[in-house]
């Protein structure tokens, strides 16, 4: 799959997202050559905790589809026998899950009964769509599940790696942070933000020489070995402000602080 390819195929997946149709699904069943990161076929439903670790991998990964009712290894339109109850999908997937994430996931039935694409017609085919929201990640897993050989883990960050979720490495949890900063920082805002950390370590740095003076050394110009609580306090309140103004900058909520 070439690069092009793949972008042009991310870019259909991104547009079912928004706007899921049923001429949008039967495309992408038609023209998308396999599984990969972002599309995941299954001929039927596995264990539910299998599949919210998929979900929160392809989460991790830049959103995308899990589609039911399709064999994986010929992507024949195999259809399935009813539909999955949406209120057990989302019970089992409430222990595993994220909240932020599980709101915007959403679980779709296709009745393909009257097709124009003859492979689909009669079928009935589900699909869970789970969009990219970069400014969240990385997404966590909150349950432990065991069955066999398969687990789930708790605290565990998974990603998508071709067609297999894995376990994040460091240089993956690297990649998902510097998108979750690429999104919360605003376009030409990374300098500003290292001048502000900078400009914040300079503030910790002074208060802490004023409230305890004895740590620093008396050979210093105007050393004093006396604490100044005035000009502690008045570094404690810039550092508070300075605090609140890198939160805006990266766009989190400064209501709770305090």
């Amino acid at each position: 799959m070439t690069e092009t390819f793949a972008r042009r195929i991310k870019d259909d997946i991104a547009r079912f997202i928004a706007d899921p149709t049923r001429e949008g699904l039967q495309n992408l069943i038609r023209y998308v050559g396999g599984e990969f990161d972002h599309y995941e076929l299954k001929e039927a439903w596995p264990e539910l905790p299998k599949v919210a670790r998929t979900t929160l991998a392809i989460a991790n990964s830049g959103g995308g589809v899990v589609i039911f009712g399709i064999r994986d290894a010929s992507l024949e339109p195999v259809g399935l026998e009813s539909f999955m109850a949406k209120q057990q999908v989302y019970d089992v997937f409430a222990q595993f899950i994220p909240g932020p994430l599980l709101n915007e996931i959403t679980l779709l039935d296709f009745d393909y009964k009257d097709s124009g694409y003859s492979p689909l017609r009669g079928k009935l085919v589900q699909v869970l769509t789970i969009p990219d929201m970069p400014h969240l990640l990385p997404f966590v897993c909150e349950g432990e599940w065991t069955h066999d050989d398969a687990h789930v883990r708790r605290a565990s960050i998974y990603v998508r790696h071709g067609t297999q979720t894995r376990e994040v490495n460091y240089d993956q949890l690297q990649a998902l942070l510097a998108r979750r900063v690429g999104a919360t920082v605003p376009d030409g805002k990374l300098d500003d933000l290292g001048v502000q950390l900078a400009q914040l370590h300079a503030l910790y740095v002074a208060n802490q020489r004023a409230s305890h003076p004895e740590c620093w050394t008396s050979t210093e110009p105007d050393a004093s070995s006396v604490p100044d609580p005035q000009l502690s306090t008045y570094l404690a309140d810039l550092i508070s402000q300075k605090q609140q103004g890198i939160s805006k900058l990266l766009g989190l909520d400064t209501t709770q602080s305090g």
